[in-house]
């Protein structure tokens, strides 16, 4: 019996690094995983993996700067699962493979984390927990 059975886990860039060991070993505990990246192919073969040596895991292609794809990405963790227990979000990742203000951030270092962080962790909650005023 693993420390994590019966929880559902959403890990964004799980196809390499970090966030492919966290994957892996969530998948190990008995989490089920749903791995998220830009990188399509190799987020296939990492839950293929995963799935080969026992674990539950799918892979859902999630650009983390886009807020309509965090709302697909959620919808499909919870109709495939019927739950969502943990998000790990590999966040400082993103600043080297793209130019922030090419996203439309106009003060990086002030503004990108906490608006990215709001509108990720807000499709994760449901609705009927959020706050009125962020709802």
């Amino acid at each position: 019996m693993g420390r994590l059975d019966g929880k559902v886990a959403l890990i964004t860039g799980a196809v390499r690094g970090q966030g492919e060991t966290e994957a892996r070993l969530f998948a190990q505990e008995g989490a089920k995983v749903v791995l998220t990246d830009v990188l399509v192919e190799q987020g296939q073969q990492v839950a293929a993996s995963i799935q080969s040596g026992g674990g539950e895991a799918t892979f859902v292609q999630l650009d983390v700067s886009n807020p309509e794809e965090w709302t697909e990405v959620v919808r499909h963790t919870v109709q495939t699962y019927g739950r969502l227990d943990i998000l790990i979000s590999r966040w400082r990742e993103i600043r080297n493979r793209c130019n922030l203000r090419d996203l439309g951030f106009s003060d990086p270092l002030r503004l990108s984390i906490h608006r990215l962080h709001h509108h990720r962790t807000r499709k994760c909650i449901p609705p009927r927990k959020l706050p009125r005023e962020i709802q």
